[in-house]
């Protein structure tokens, strides 16, 4: 296939040239059908993706602010230092494991 062939080949197949106009009208619902079917995988996908990543920044925010608050804890009292550091932890690992980590 040469270059010209190429061209007009993918011409004809663009989205943009497609046309359903001769289709019959059994053929157009479902080409409508399939089409939504694969936006809607898209769509789906896209809001899980968003939604893992707005979960996981929580849980990284909460994991950091409960760092900071260790810290100053254990330096104002000392004696508590191994309990704080035992909650942040636990809350790291637990949220870990939520997110889908080991």
């Amino acid at each position: 296939m040469n270059n010209q062939e190429q061209n007009d080949y993918s011409a004809a197949l663009s989205p943009s040239n497609f046309s359903t106009d001769h289709m019959p009208t059994a053929t157009k619902r479902q080409i409508h059908k399939d089409s939504c079917e694969v936006v809607r995988a898209v769509v789906r996908k896209n809001m899980i993706e968003n939604g893992m990543a707005l979960i996981t920044n929580t849980a990284m925010t909460n994991i950091a602010n409960l760092s900071m608050l260790e810290q100053q804890l254990s330096d104002m009292a000392p004696t508590a230092e191994p309990r704080l550091k035992m909650i942040v932890d636990d809350y790291s690992l637990r949220a870990n494991k939520r997110l889908g980590g080991n």
